[in-house]
Order: structure tokens, then C-alpha cells, then sequence
């Protein structure tokens, strides 16, 4: 009996063979229409709908997938079902399905494992819907056949051909919708490899209409040659049941009469049906489906403008606290609205920077965000048109949408800057940087030896001074940009200029005059020394907090040319122009300019001295740190050291006249053990303790009995808490003057230090 069964399934739904036999109908795919009576034309609102009315994917709000698994008729022939569907560009939707029907056969109809009859059968559509006006929806399909059928083993016939539907749909308020459907606009012919063409389905007109009284009641109905009325409710938006009735209208199948039932359950963005078809003549055929979707969109927000400034990659994190965005939403619902409005930039921004704001039904409602951007910023390498989404979620039907709308604007590289602001130019400062930690913190250490510790002028003035000659004997060097000098954009303030990042520069040892102070003044902050940026029409330098007061400034500088008091602090000013030259030239140099500019400053309105603070600066305008580029930092601590040498005469040769005729004495004598003696006074009463220390015992070197050079090194010692070897100088000097008042003073001055 199955068997019969079979056949005549087979001969039902199969497409004509070569000679003439019954025309087909296709099968209906789809668990929930058919649960509801085959009734889909006027309601078309999920993938399947590309079989039932193509116009209705137009409705679609979000991307899903479903899939389906029936046995027809309890014969072994079943169908496997599947479907995939994608809005974009908000009205648009594209569509593809695969049907394939095939037949299992029971052993008892094989012979030596084959078939006595084989059958398989590919059923391939694509669609593409378009919202063409409000809440009117039109759809195509290209559809793709094929056949293939072996009996006894042999083939019997094979073919394939094309076909095409089209499709409107009509939402006319919120209840009601009304669908048509022309089937086989462009009738399926078959070719088959044997035998004449045959048309198997020839055009046919589906009318539909879907109403819903409740919200979770819905009703359709679908005419063709049969009556089709059915329906779906939701309990708690979690459970459905569906049911329908076909009636034949024609007078062929007018007295067919079947039902179907259904069910569905549904969890967040995935969903199972099943349906139950009641068919007189053959067995029930059940069938399973499961859907899951994403991305849901219901377009109830419509994104009016969407302003983005252009930004730059290295004020990243400025633009997390001020807002870039301005966007324009009107709630096209006619109830408040509870929505976030965000922005996204894939690839750049770990989530979305968003908002929350009530929108009031009809009204634009202006939202302004910030963009709050990851460190993968600072990667960018080029100035480029990006793309951004401007994201608006809320709650609707019990599901969380998320309408995008793109918008675009102009991301600078990590190195842009433009100079309308000079303080931005603190966001290039770096001290966090591992490569500038690790060279200012191995400039000091290579200069430092033992328990005394040096202190020219200043512990601040000490620690640039090193760093300065650090950077020579590393051998940065000042070269101007040939294609954008510093001087060609710093008198336009709306120019765009590139700067090099700290990093960069020291592994390239190189950088125009905006590299140099901002590689300068990154390992000076490292060190806890305060800096500021001066920019002056064609050129930028920059000064740093020597830690000294204006009055111990008045002592220990040369003039007051050579610093600048502000707000409680006294500034150095450096040229880093000049770096592998000599510091104290580099400080003169900036000394003049300042004083020049200054001086020009005061006879006009025009603001042509800035100064960026960069501690302060920061709190608008904090730097980040670029992705770490190893490289090795080997310095030369005996380079480091004669050039601070040199610089250690110049200055103390310019604070007094009377070291330079010392010096001069010293080249003709340098064994004098007076004159050694008297450099090291000069030294240590400057805080160059280690090199007062060589003079001294170079002093003693040329006689055992310098009672003096025996009470320094004993107070040099004492002061850098040796306290040990402090009394062994002074008990050294007291063998030769054993009632020196000074030595004993001193001596019993150590013994009681704890």
C-alpha cells in the first residue's frame, strides 16, 4: 500500500516528464503559513514570504534564517527547506530559498542497493523587495528548477529551466495589509535532456489580505482557485497557535476541503513551528521549522541630519568629553519614546558612545554625543574619509531594535595637528611613553656613580641638562620638513601640520622643531620636571620649571634675561633646535628669542607669543600613548658626561669672571693642588659634587698635606651621608694639624650625626 502510495505522490508533484502528464503545483513551504491555512499573500512578513508574495520582505526589520523539514503524506518522500533573507539600506531586502523534494525508498523496492524509483527535485529562488512609497512594498523573484528522476536504476528524465514571480503589498494602516501575487509572470519551461520543453507552471493570481484586530491576534485570507482563511495568536508573545481552512472555488477542486494547524514558540530571536496538514485522501503531513533572527531594525526613529566633525587621532581622548555628534531624531510613533541615540565606528571604537532621551512623538529632538575611542586610534597612518553608524535602540514589540543610519567624516592620521589651539599640541607630550621613560631614566643613571649625588644649580636644571646632552650623544639632529616646515604652517592657524610622536622621533634621531620640543619636554615631565611650549611666528621652543625661587634665581643664574618668572615659578627657555651642540648655547639662544618676542609681544594687540603649560594643558588635551615600537636605547655615559663637563664651565664662566681666569690658570697648571682645590670649591658650592670630589683628591695628589682639600672631601662626604669616610678625612687632616679648630669642629659635628 505505501507503495501506491508513493507513485501517486510521485505523480502529483512531480514535473511533467518527456510525454504529457499531469501539470504541478508547488509545494507550500513555509511551517507557519501553512499552519495558518496556506494563507501568507496579504500578511508576507518573514524569509518564507519570498514563495508567497515576494513584495512582502520589504516589511522585514531584521536578517533571518529558517529552516524546514517535512514528510509528505507519510509516503518517504519529504521535503528540506530553507531560507535566508537581508534587509539593507533601510527600504531595500534580498532574498534566496532552496526547496529540495526527494523520495526515500523502502527496502523492499530495492535491488542490490538501488532504487526502484529515484527522484530528487531542486527548487531555487532569489528575490529582491524595496519599500517604493510609505507603507507600499513591491517584489521580485527569479526562480530556478530542477528534476531528476532514475527508475530502475536507469535515468528516466532530468531537466532544469527558469521562472519569475512578482508582487505588491499594501499596509494601509496599522490592522490591515493587502498582498497580490502573480506567480509564473515568467512561466517555468523545463528542458529536459530528452523529449520536447514542457511549460510546468503557467501564470496564476494570488489576492491576500491580513488583518489584526488585537496585537496579538492576526487573521488571513488568500484567494486563488481555492479559499484560504486562517489564524495566529500569540500568548504572552511566547506561545502560538494557528489554524486554517482551505475551500476549493473551481469547479475542478471544488470540493476539496482541508485544514491545517499549528504552533510556535518563540524565545528572544529564535523560533519554532510546527504544522499539521489535514489531507482526505493521503496521510496528515507534518512539518518542523526553526527560525533564527538578528539585527532587528523597526525604523520608528527617522535620523533627520547627522553632523560629525572632523577629527584627529591624537585629541582621541578629548573627544570622549566634548561632543562631536550633533544628530537629528523625530519619533515617528504617536507615543513617547524611551531611546538611545549612539555613534559607532567600527574598528575604532570598543561600543557605541550613546545617550538616552525621551523623544516626543512628531518632534525632531536634537541629541549631541561624544566619541569615546579605543588606543587603536593612534594606528592610523593616513587622512581618510571614515565611516560611522549613528545607532538608535529602544524597545518596540517587545524587542529591542537597533535602526543604523551611516554618516561620515574626516579622520586625521595619528601625527595631524592644526594650530588653532596651541594647548593641543600638550596632547604630543609623552611621558608615558616606555621608550622615553626608559631614555630619561638611563640619561640620569649613566651620569651617576656612588652615594654622591649631583645637583647643578638645580635637582630640575641638573636632570635637563643631562637629558639635553643625552639626546646630542644619541645623535638627534634638528631637519626641517622640506614638504611642510614648521614656519610655512605655524602663521596659519587653520593649517593642517604633522608632528611626530616622542617615540618616532628618538628612533629616527631626528625631527623639525615641533618634533624636537615635544621628544624634549616628554623626557623632562617623565622625570617629574614641569615644561612649557612657546610658539612664535615661524618657530616653537620651549622652557622648563628649574625648581628654584625668583630669589635663589637672582643668586645662582646669570641674568634675568636668561629666565622668565611665572606664576610663582622662574622658566628655563632651551632651543632644541641645537641639540648635539652645547647647552648652555641652546639656553642662550632661547633666552634671546624669548626676550625679543616678549618685548614685541608688548607693543601690539596681536597674539603672536603663545605658551602652552603642558601640565595644565593636559587637563584639556591628555596625550596617549602610539602602539610601542621596540628598539634599543644605548647611550654613552663618558660622551654624556665631558659634555655636561663643558657645560659646567660655561655657565660657571658666565656667572663670574673670576672662574674663567681660574680655568685659564688651571690649563697652564693643572697639577696645582691650590688650584685643584679651588675648582672643586667652585664645583661643589654648585652642586657638582662628583667632580668636586675628582679636584679635591686631585688636589691632595699633589700635596698629602692640603689641610683644605682634607676638610672638603670630608664635608662633601658628610653632606652625601658617608659619614664614615667623613671622619676618616677629617682625622686625615687633624695627623697634619692636630689642633685645626675648623677640622675638630667638623669632626666632632659627624661623630654626633646620626
Amino acid at each position: 500500500m505505501k507503495f501506491i502510495y508513493s507513485l501517486l505522490l510521485f505523480l502529483l508533484i512531480a514535473a511533467p516528464l518527456p510525454s504529457d502528464i499531469l501539470e504541478t503545483r508547488e509545494i507550500p513551504t513555509g511551517v507557519r503559513p501553512v499552519g495558518m491555512g496556506e494563507t501568507f499573500t496579504g500578511i508576507a512578513d518573514d524569509s518564507t514570504a519570498i514563495r508567497w508574495n515576494p513584495a512582502g520582505l520589504g516589511q522585514l526589520k531584521h536578517s533571518e534564517i529558517s529552516g524546514m523539514f517535512a514528510s509528505l503524506y507519510g509516503s518517504g518522500a519529504y521535503n528540506t527547506y530553507v531560507s535566508f533573507a537581508m534587509p539593507f539600506q533601510k527600504i531595500n531586502t534580498i532574498a534566496v530559498d532552496w526547496l529540495y523534494t526527494g523520495y526515500n525508498e523502502e527496502d523492499e523496492f530495492t535491488y542490490d542497493g538501488v532504487p526502484e524509483l529515484g527522484y530528487g527535485e531542486h527548487f531555487i529562488y532569489a528575490a529582491f523587495a524595496r519599500q517604493v512609497y510609505k507603507k507600499i512594498y513591491a517584489g521580485a523573484s527569479l526562480k530556478y528548477y530542477s528534476i531528476n528522476v532514475n527508475y530502475d536504476g536507469e535515468n528516466w528524465a532530468s531537466g532544469q529551466g527558469f521562472g519569475a514571480d512578482i508582487g505588491g503589498l499594501w499596509r494601509l494602516n496599522e490592522q490591515l495589509t493587502v498582498g497580490l501575487t502573480v506567480k509564473n509572470i515568467l512561466p517555468l519551461t523545463v528542458n529536459y535532456s530528452k523529449g520536447k520543453a514542457q511549460t510546468i507552471l503557467e501564470p496564476s493570481l494570488t489576492v491576500g489580505a491580513g488583518y489584526s484586530p488585537l496585537k496579538k491576534l492576526l487573521i488571513g485570507l488568500d484567494l486563488n482557485d481555492s479559499a484560504h482563511l486562517g489564524a495566529e495568536y500569540w500568548i504572552i508573545n511566547l506561545l502560538a497557535v494557528r489554524g486554517g481552512i482551505i475551500k476549493g472555488l473551481t469547479y475542478e477542486n471544488k470540493d476539496n476541503f482541508t485544514f491545517n494547524l499549528g504552533a510556535g514558540l518563540r524565545y528572544k530571536f529564535s523560533q519554532l513551528d510546527y504544522a499539521y496538514s489535514y489531507n482526505p485522501d493521503l496521510i496528515a503531513t507534518h512539518r518542523v521549522a526553526a527560525t533564527f533572527a538578528w539585527g532587528y531594525h523597526a525604523y520608528l526613529v527617522d535620523v533627520l541630519t547627522v553632523s560629525i566633525k572632523d577629527m584627529f587621532a591624537s585629541l582621541y581622548k578629548v573627544y570622549a568629553k566634548e561632543n562631536i555628534v550633533r544628530v537629528v531624531v523625530q519619533n515617528k510613533t504617536q507615543k513617547p519614546l524611551d531611546a538611545s541615540v549612539g555613534i559607532y565606528i567600527s574598528g575604532l571604537m570598543k561600543s557605541p558612545t550613546s545617550r538616552k532621551q525621551t523623544l516626543e512623538p512628531g518632534k525632531p529632538t536634537e541629541v549631541l554625543l561624544p566619541v569615546v575611542f579605543s588606543d587603536d586610534v593612534l594606528e592610523v597612518r593616513d587622512d581618510v574619509t571614515r565611516a560611522a553608524d549613528i545607532v538608535v535602540s529602544y524597545e518596540y514589540d517587545d524587542r529591542l531594535s537597533e535602526d543604523v543610519t551611516p554618516g561620515n567624516f574626516i579622520l586625521y592620521n595619528r601625527n595631524a595637528f592644526i594650530w588653532d589651539d596651541f594647548d593641543k599640541i600638550a596632547g604630543f607630550v609623552t611621558p608615558q611613553d616606555d621608550r622615553i621613560k626608559e631614555f630619561a631614566r638611563a640619561s640620569l643613571q649613566s651620569i651617576r656613580s656612588g652615594r654622591i649625588k649631583d645637583e647643578f644649580i638645580s635637582g630640575n636644571f641638573y636632570k635637563a641638562l643631562a637629558i639635553f646632552n643625552s639626546f646630542g650623544t644619541w645623535g638627534m639632529t634638528y631637519i626641517a620638513d622640506p614638504n611642510r616646515p614648521y614656519s610655512s604652517t605655524a602663521g596659519n592657524r587653520a593649517a593642517i601640520d604633522y608632528i611626530q610622536y616622542p617615540q618616532e622621533s628618538l628612533k629616527q634621531k631626528s625631527g623639525d622643531c615641533d618634533d624636537c620640543v615635544v621628544l624634549y619636554s616628554s623626557a623632562l615631565e617623565n622625570v617629574g620636571v614641569a615644561t612649557a611650549l612657546i610658539d612664535v611666528p615661524g618657530h616653537i621652543f620651549m622652557m622648563f620649571d628649574s625648581g628654584l625661587t625668583p630669589e635663589e634665581a637672582g643668586k645662582k643664574l646669570i641674568n634675568e634675561d636668561m629666565y622668565v618668572e611665572s606664576a610663582g615659578k622662574v622658566w628655563i627657555p632651551v632651543e632644541t633646535t641645537m641639540f648635539g651642540g652645547n647647552f648652555f648655547e641652546a639656553w642662550k639662544e632661547a633666552g634671546q628669542d624669548l626676550k625679543q618676542w616678549s618685548a614685541e609681544q608688548s607693543r601690539t594687540k596681536e597674539d603672536i607669543l603663545r605658551v602652552c603649560y603642558v601640565q595644565d594643558a593636559w587637563t584639556r588635551y591628555p596625550s596617549g600613548s602610539i602602539p610601542e615600537d621596540k628598539f634599543n636605547v644605548e647611550l654613552k655615559p663618558d660622551k654624556i658626561k665631558n659634555q655636561m663637563k663643558e657645560d659646567y664651565d660655561k655657565i660657571l664662566n658666565a656667572q663670574n669672571r673670576e672662574y674663567g681666569d681660574l680655568q685659564n690658570a688651571y690649563r697652564k697648571a693643572p697639577s696645582d693642588p691650590v688650584l685643584n682645590n679651588k675648582i672643586g670649591i667652585y664645583y661643589a658650592r654648585n652642586g657638582v659634587y662628583t667632580l668636586a670630589e675628582r679636584f679635591f683628591q686631585e688636589s691632595l695628589k699633589g700635596n698629602r698635606n692640603n689641610i683644605a682639600a682634607y676638610n672638603n672631601l670630608g664635608n662633601l662626604y658628610l653632606m652625601a651621608g658617608d659619614r664614615d669616610n667623613a671622619i676618616r678625612q677629617y682625622q686625615e687632616g687633624l695627623k697634619i694639624s692636630p689642633n685645626d679648630g675648623e677640622l675638630l669642629a667638623n669632626l666632632e659635628r659627624a661623630r654626633n650625626e646620626k
